[in-house]
């Protein structure tokens, strides 16, 4: 993943002595200088984001998934149409008779480069797509949290390239288009374009994180499959008082067994109701209600992804 943009916060420019901010009327060399002091501390914060990020994988596995899942896929929305955008700004200026023809040229050849660099990314987007959906279907919350990881810690070397560029573009030709003396009509479409780059960036930032919000305080299933549950316990039907089970009643619901009740045993030898530990692993958390044993693999080495 990559490392975020934080808030252009005046103190955090105003330290930076390496940077000159310059001031114009419409404040647009502000923003500059704060694209430059991010870009020099994006490395220094990656490493430490990217921990956050796995601490967020193993509380949040399952909201996590669908948050990573719908954001690639209104990410290759949003990417679709910036570069259906680039392509229109080509196909809809006249550059031939412009007072600034040599400038013109470099945007256009810019643009031109964003497009090219972009013809893998389908492939990078369909197979970054079925990761998630792969790591969604893992059986265990422990599994999906690694799978998750494994993304982001494991990304090819065409897939780090093509992000850095991307940014690498981005700042540089904002950098241009705002220092430049000249102001074209074709350059200011380009600049146009830049900003609705800009705009795209921090409304996909701020649409997962108030997706991911919303399944925080939603009540979706967290557990495991059913078939991990009968893996990794035993049921018994209950006769009488003298079956051998460690208290008279189940812990969460707190009513005594009878006969004919179906009790399931973990393999931490704790026991309750059938249906409600099955309720609790599989809605709630896949640990047991007493001793908070992990039921279900939490390897994984231990389960084949089919």
């Amino acid at each position: 993943m990559s490392p975020e943009l934080t808030p252009p916060f005046k103190s955090s420019i105003a330290q930076d002595r390496n940077v000159h901010t310059f001031i114009s009327d419409n404040g647009r060399y502000v923003y500059v200088s704060w694209i430059v002091v991010n870009s020099f501390h994006a490395r220094k914060n990656f490493r430490r984001q990217l921990k956050k990020l796995m601490e967020l994988f193993s509380a949040f596995p399952h909201e996590s998934g669908i948050v990573m899942q719908r954001g690639i896929e209104l990410g290759i929305l949003v990417s679709s149409c910036l570069l259906a955008h680039s392509l229109f700004i080509l196909n809809e200026h006249d550059r031939s008779t412009t007072s600034h023809f040599y400038m013109d040229v470099f945007f256009e050849a810019m643009l031109l480069l964003r497009v090219v660099f972009a013809i893998p990314r389908p492939y990078i987007w369909l197979s970054t797509w079925r990761k998630f959906i792969q790591a969604r279907t893992q059986p265990t919350p422990q599994l999906v949290g690694e799978a998750l990881t494994d993304i982001y810690t494991k990304q090819n070397a065409l897939e780090k390239f093509l992000l850095y560029f991307y940014y690498g573009w981005l700042l540089f030709l904002s950098l241009v288009t705002l220092l430049t003396p000249y102001r074209t009509e074709f350059g200011r479409s380009v600049w146009n374009h830049l900003l609705l780059n800009y705009a795209c960036i921090v409304l996909h930032r701020m649409t997962c994180i108030g997706m991911f919000y919303y399944l925080v305080n939603s009540d979706i299933p967290r557990g495991i499959h059913p078939s991990v549950i009968e893996k990794e316990s035993r049921v018994v039907i209950y006769a009488d008082a003298s079956h051998s089970l460690s208290e008279p009643e189940c812990s969460i619901c707190f009513a005594e067994y009878e006969k004919g009740d179906e009790i399931r045993i973990l393999k931490c030898k704790h026991e309750y109701h059938k249906s409600c530990v099955d309720q609790w692993l599989m809605r709630h958390r896949n640990r047991c209600p007493k001793c908070l044993t992990v039921v279900g693999s939490s390897s994984v080495a231990s389960w084949r992804i089919d």
